[in-house]
């Protein structure tokens, strides 16, 4: 017995949003994680690759100057990484059909 039919936006909530991709060694990835992290609503760093050191940082659009600051200033710290990368980041935007039933 169907009890609910529910339309509901998905993802429609996220800003427009920016990958940008990076390399670096391995041992720094948790530190740009975190760095990035404690800068709160700046982004995320997803890691692709642990192995090659490559990571995805993704942030609103809006933040995508500041973003890039703390990469150059991060650098100039001594964190030898490298944007390799940068393009738009696609999410699922639209309806998602969702049934409750019993």
């Amino acid at each position: 017995m169907k009890i609910a039919d529910v339309d509901r936006p998905a993802f429609s909530e996220f800003p427009d949003m920016v990958r940008i991709s990076i390399r670096l060694p391995r041992e720094w990835i948790f530190s740009l994680s975190w760095t990035v992290d404690a800068y709160e609503g700046i982004g995320f760093v997803r890691t692709d690759d642990a192995l090659k050191g490559t990571v995805s940082l993704f942030c609103p659009t809006e933040q995508e100057g500041e973003v890039l600051a703390l990469l150059e200033a991060l650098r100039k710290e001594g964190i030898p990484l490298e944007v390799t990368e940068r393009r738009e980041a696609s999410f699922s935007r639209g309806t998602q059909r969702c049934s409750l039933e019993e």
